[in-house]
């Protein structure tokens, strides 16, 4: 599974994959299920998530927004804010 950029949603990856019986499922980008695709109700109640989570979630959330965008080539911060990261 992943997102739709051009560097996995492409012919050589779709040829590989089926070269080696890999089901290629392509999602949009930053799809929450990308991470966990089986991950239903049930077993996410059932996780054991560490007490100390939210204290990486700020770190998360800034590196998801000064990565730089392959086709764009500027981050989601300058892109939403015309400013650099």
């Amino acid at each position: 599974m992943t997102d739709s950029v051009p560097e996995f949603d492409n012919a050589g990856v779709r040829e590989f994959c089926a070269s080696r019986g890999i089901k290629l499922h392509i999602v949009p980008a930053y799809s929450p299920w990308i991470v966990a695709p089986d991950l239903g109700s049930d077993e996410y109640n059932a996780m054991d998530v560490p007490e100390n989570w939210p204290t990486h979630l700020d770190e998360a959330i800034r590196y998801l927004n000064r990565r730089v965008l392959p086709l764009l080539k500027i981050s989601q911060n300058e892109l939403l804010s015309g400013g650099s990261s």
